[in-house]
């Protein structure tokens, strides 16, 4: 449980605040547990930057990636979308996450979790390759997967500084890339 809660709080900072300008004192401050407890767990910022990476980019996403492994080609993709429009307009972890992740500042950082962010985001890609040649075949795939992607990362970079947007519904904005994706 004190792990959990260093690694929410330290999302939350991090996105707030910046990795550089981030204080680990105000990581424990906010998990509600002393400098000590945070350093049983983690040695430093680098380290505790890593895990909350590859440890919250998994556990919130999982829910998000399920209709891609499930598989189902356009359904599958329509469920993944609007799951994850549906997440970063209704959770404050994810859009921290993302507003971290898009910051630009990783890129300084050198940190296990970036490659695996990396890593993962290859995952996204073949889950999506598998379910657009379903309903497209073999032509353009990897395209068309990306501009999916780039799509999703556009909303992220939208919802992370402005907050989820109120003009029309997920549903409609899926439709609109899987508009895309048939042309």
């Amino acid at each position: 449980m004190t792990r959990s809660a260093i690694l929410d709080a330290a999302l939350l900072v991090f996105a707030e605040q910046g990795v550089h300008a981030a204080r680990l004192e105000e990581v424990a401050r906010r998990a509600g547990v002393t400098r000590g407890a945070l350093y049983h767990h983690f040695d430093g910022k680098p380290p505790l930057l890593s895990c909350v990476l590859k440890e919250r980019w998994s556990s919130t996403m999982a829910p998000v990636l399920e209709p891609l492994r499930a598989g189902g080609g356009e359904a599958a993709i329509r469920a993944f979308i609007e799951r994850f429009m549906e997440r970063a307009d209704s959770d404050p972890m994810v859009r921290a996450l993302l507003k971290l992740s898009l910051s630009g500042e990783l890129a300084a950082v050198a940190t296990d979790g970036l490659a695996e962010k990396a890593h993962a985001w290859e995952e996204w890609l073949r889950l999506l390759d598998a379910n657009i040649a379903v309903t497209r075949g073999s032509r353009s795939v990897r395209a068309l997967s990306e501009g999916v992607l780039h799509a999703l990362v556009g909303y992220a970079v939208w919802t992370s500084l402005f907050g989820p947007t109120k003009t029309c519904s997920v549903h409609v904005r899926s439709a609109q890339i899987l508009r895309g994706l048939a042309r």
